[in-house]
């Protein structure tokens, strides 16, 4: 059972609480019924996550403590938590995944895109889900031992910390910087520090993928009024360097616009 976020391997880490909000594009689709495997124990709200104690990423506790309890294991009944208020959901093919890369999730929160990418048997070897709120990160585990998908063990909830990522140096293939505020828009005090750390933990072929979401004027979510240039230019002072960036237009809402920039490591 995994009912604790795993903190023996890796160093307290740094998260920040994921402003994860862009629409649905491609990775829930229909998955092909319940997985063909005997369903685990009942899952429950694991005690550290009380209903007047809510994880900071938005989820419906009453809605979760249904699923949970009548889920059977099939993931179908807790992606249906996360349409609106879950971790931006990709392509997978943007990530370009490998088979032996180790994937870190910064601003993972309760988890909908590990629990996508698990359901779409996407390509990596470990996924570390890193975020700063622990019972978030309860949540995320409570619901990985409910789930018959295979490879649920491969998803380690991480706990962070404000200045330092934590992870060990030169260990991680692919970041994941997901509509994450403080790592894009709004840059605060601990943000370089955190980077820095980010850039210790790359390995030397390392790529980091930042995605951000341009809503357009009226939606329910925030206008985002950052310069494109002035997010790289940060990535640039903590040692990142820029190999592509486009901007991909919503098909799903009008004036959507998904901003997506991929970095290496720049040259010592």
């Amino acid at each position: 059972m995994r009912g604790r976020v795993r903190t023996d391997l890796l160093l307290p880490i740094l998260s920040v609480a994921a402003c994860a909000v862009i629409l649905m594009v491609g990775l829930l689709g229909d998955l092909d019924g319940p997985p063909e495997q005997d369903a685990k124990t009942t899952p429950h709200i694991p005690p550290t996550l009380s209903k007047a104690e809510k994880p900071k990423h938005q989820v419906d506790m009453d809605a979760l403590e249904q699923a949970l309890a009548h889920s059977g294991g099939d993931p179908r009944q807790l992606l249906k938590l996360f349409e609106k208020s879950s971790s931006t959901l990709l392509e997978t093919r943007w990530l370009e995944l490998g088979p032996d890369d180790v994937v870190a999730d910064i601003g993972a929160g309760t988890g909908a895109l590990p629990l996508r990418l698990l359901a779409k048997d996407a390509p990596f070897h470990s996924y570390l889900a890193v975020d700063i709120d622990a019972p978030s990160l309860d949540l995320l585990a409570a619901m990985l031992d409910s789930l018959t998908l295979p490879r649920t063990e491969t998803v380690i909830p991480v706990l962070a910390t404000p200045t330092d990522c934590g992870l060990a140096p030169t260990s991680v293939d692919v970041f994941l910087v997901v509509d994450v505020t403080p790592l894009g828009c709004e840059p605060d005090d601990n943000t370089l520090p955190f980077l820095q750390s980010l850039r210790r933990a790359a390995r030397p072929e390392a790529r980091l993928h930042h995605f951000l979401a341009r809503f357009p004027e009226g939606s329910e979510f925030p206008r985002r009024d950052c310069a494109a240039e002035d997010i790289q230019a940060l990535y640039q002072r903590a040692g990142f360097s820029v190999t592509r960036f486009t901007r991909r237009p919503m098909e799903q809402q009008a004036g959507l616009t998904i901003e997506h920039t991929v970095l290496g490591l720049a040259e010592d």
